[in-house]
């Protein structure tokens, strides 16, 4: 047999489908009442983290730089942004023709600034320049990344252990270990190794 409502079990039937109706709209109301304020938090969550990543991944992984001078054109110019990668070393040694970013000491007193320069003599090398052409240990290096055919005579340099004789591609203009009073860089003092330009266009440093 069906089962007959009266008409006062329906009245309830249907009171008690508004009261879940009204119950429902308003957890929903309540629940869009938390979403911006839950959306805020996500997104500061999602800001920070970023910062964290940018500032482990700037301080310890990439060095950021940027060129002020022309001193090693062709490859990098002034106004060049490039990134370094400040592990390389903790794996290897530095190697002859690496690009480097380095925090030394030009003179005797002066205070230590960063430069980016090429490594041309590495430790217990003989380096010497004669009427332009570079000879390392007597034997004269090819260098296909300068800017000109050098110009002058200098040295003969005797690198210590431990010590780098860095020079820059535009020979002809570039300040560097040839001019320096503390000619030689340590391995300490190598921050980095240039490794992508990345402004104002996207290339591997070689």
């Amino acid at each position: 047999m069906k089962k007959i409502l009266h008409s006062e079990d329906c009245l309830k039937t249907n009171i008690a489908k508004v009261e879940e109706a009204e119950y429902s709209t308003s957890s929903s109301d309540a629940t869009e009442k938390k979403g911006p304020g839950e959306r805020l938090v996500k997104l500061a969550v999602l800001l920070g983290t970023s910062i964290l990543l940018y500032l482990i991944f700037n301080r310890l992984v990439f060095f950021n730089s940027y060129v002020p001078t022309d001193s090693m054109m062709p490859g990098i110019n002034p106004g060049d942004r490039l990134l370094g990668n400040r592990l390389i070393y903790l794996f290897e040694e530095p190697q002859r023709g690496d690009v480097v970013i380095a925090r030394h000491s030009c003179d005797e007193n002066g205070e230590k600034e960063f430069l980016i320069k090429r490594i041309i003599g590495l430790p217990g090398d003989k380096v010497e320049i004669k009427e332009g052409k570079l000879f390392i240990n007597d034997e004269e290096l090819s260098e296909n990344y300068i800017f000109e055919e050098m110009n002058g005579t200098f040295g003969p340099y005797f690198v210590p252990e431990d010590g780098y004789f860095l020079l820059g591609d535009n020979r002809n203009i570039s300040m560097d270990a040839r001019f320096w009073q503390n000619t030689f860089v340590e391995k300490k003092e190598i921050a980095a190794k240039a490794w992508l330009k990345y402004y104002p266009k996207i290339c591997k440093i070689k």
